[in-house]
């Protein structure tokens, strides 16, 4: 039942931006997208960051990798696994942190495979539209 709750809660919060007005921090993502937010526009401001969170098990060779990234327009900051529980072989959250670098728009696509069997044969993708402008 606590699971239940959790997705239900996950999923009406996920794909939102979170606003830092009163937070110093210059690092802080201004949105948080997941696979909730596959084949969604997103729209950011020139210098903005934002995070894209993905489930994977490494444990299994699995991993999401850039498949499309225009690196004119974004730049990754940084990449970070987190536990999902204590458990050896567990999923994990992948973290991307992205800075927007200039205006345009563009596509950011992921794939989900294991690095040895390459890309065509990707159990999983993760899209996004991305629309920056400078203000």
């Amino acid at each position: 039942m606590q699971f239940l709750i959790f997705l239900i809660i996950f999923f009406l919060i996920s794909c939102t931006t979170i606003n830092n007005n009163n937070n110093n921090n210059i690092n802080e993502p201004i949105l948080k997208v997941n696979k909730s937010c596959h084949g969604k526009e997103i729209y950011l401001k020139r210098g903005e960051i934002f995070e894209i969170h993905l489930e994977e098990n490494p444990s299994t060779g699995y991993e999401w990798r850039f498949f499309q990234l225009d690196k004119d327009l974004f730049g990754v900051i940084s990449v970070e696994k987190q536990p999902k529980s204590k458990f050896i072989g567990a999923p994990v959250i992948g973290i991307w942190k992205i800075k927007a670098l200039k205006s345009g728009e563009s596509k950011i696509i992921m794939k989900y495979y294991r690095d040895w069997e390459g890309v065509e044969k990707a159990v999983d993708n993760f899209e996004v539209r991305t629309i920056i402008s400078d203000e």
